[in-house]
Formats: structure tokens, C-alpha cells, sequence
């Protein structure tokens, strides 16, 4: 596994909060971050610091798309958009304090859409969280452990729900399974 995330990294260098951003950019870096290291499986997760950061929403999922098929038809990896999870803290973090619960939504539901028109998966984290503050860490912008625990099962489902080879190593050993408890014993109990 790779971990390629850059914190308060944005999708391209044309988002608004750009300047202030962890650069470089997802547009001026996946070729090298993802794609170098033919993956088979890539999760993308931005939105959060776009919509934050007052990106509009047409031109996130612009460069989104582009970024999400080029790695599609490159890599023929299976990928995952993200969406951006719940967070608290709309108002702290300059420039990062300009979206709001329905900026989310709407950046959630193009998300949605996007992955839908790129025939890649879509795991709703936000969904997953149902808005419970208890999942936020007290800087109110980033998950605590419990959060991403939840984020880490939606992404999980998501890969379950879709990619059949994930149970093959379990058929596989259920030919020469053992039991792991005897149902005689209980029923000879009873």
C-alpha cells in the first residue's frame, strides 16, 4: 500500500485556495504519485479541502474526471472515489472556511454522479458517519479513530459489495477448512 495524500492538498492548481494549498496538486502530481507505481486498486479521496476552500463545484468535478480516467485507463486498476466526509469546523482554518453542510452535499452528490459516468466505484463516507459530531476530532476537520474506522468499513463495503476476488482465498481454503467448532457437541448438550 502507498499512501500518496498530501494534507490540505487540493485537486488541481486551478482550485481558488491553490496558493495556500499543499502543493503539488493532485492534476500536477498523479502521473508520478499513482500511476508510476501501476496499482491495482486506487482510492481517491478529495472534495473536502476543495469545497473548504471555495472551489466551484463544475471545475472540481472537471478535474476530478480527468484525473479519475486518466488513472482508470492507465493503471485498469479498480478505483474508488471518497467523497468528503463530515467534519464540524466550517469556519476555522482561513481559507479553508468557506463551504458549509450543503457545499458538502453538493460536491457528495457530483462526486456521486461522476463516479456513476466513469463506471468507478463510490464509497459514501459521509453517509457513513450519519453526522455524528463524536466522529470528529476537536480540530472539527479531520476524523478521530472511531471516524475512521467507520470511513475505513464504508470503503471496506464498497470493495466487498464489488470485487468478487476478495472471498477467492477463502474458497480456496475452505477445501481444506477445519472446522472450528463441533455442532455435535452442542446438540448432544441439549
Amino acid at each position: 500500500m502507498i499512501n500518496s495524500g498530501i494534507g490540505a492538498n487540493l485537486i488541481s492548481s486551478r482550485s481558488t485556495s491553490y496558493e495556500q494549498s499543499g502543493r503539488p496538486s493532485a492534476a500536477e502530481r498523479y502521473q508520478k504519485h499513482v500511476i508510476d507505481f501501476s496499482p491495482d486498486l486506487v482510492m481517491i479521496s478529495y472534495g473536502l479541502n476543495d469545497a473548504r476552500g471555495g472551489t466551484p463545484l463544475a471545475q472540481f468535478l472537471e478535474d476530478l474526471k480527468h484525473v479519475t480516467l486518466d488513472i482508470k485507463n492507465k493503471t485498469r486498476a479498480t478505483v474508488v472515489l471518497v467523497n468528503a466526509y463530515f467534519m464540524t469546523g466550517f469556519d476555522r482554518y482561513l481559507p479553508y472556511n468557506q463551504g458549509n453542510l450543503a457545499t458538502f452535499m453538493g460536491y457528495n452528490r457530483g462526486m456521486q454522479r461522476l463516479a456513476e459516468e466513469c463506471d468507478v466505484l463510490y464509497a459514501d463516507v459521509f453517509a457513513a458517519q450519519d453526522m455524528a459530531p463524536w466522529m470528529v476530532d476537536p480540530d472539527g476537520v479531520h476524523a478521530n479513530n472511531l471516524g475512521h474506522r467507520v470511513i475505513a468499513n464504508r470503503v471496506f463495503e464498497v470493495l466487498a459489495q464489488n470485487c468478487s476476488g476478495l472471498s477467492q482465498k477463502a474458497f480456496a481454503l475452505r477445501n481444506n477448512f477445519k472446522q472450528w467448532r463441533d455442532e455435535s457437541v452442542l446438540k448432544q448438550l441439549h
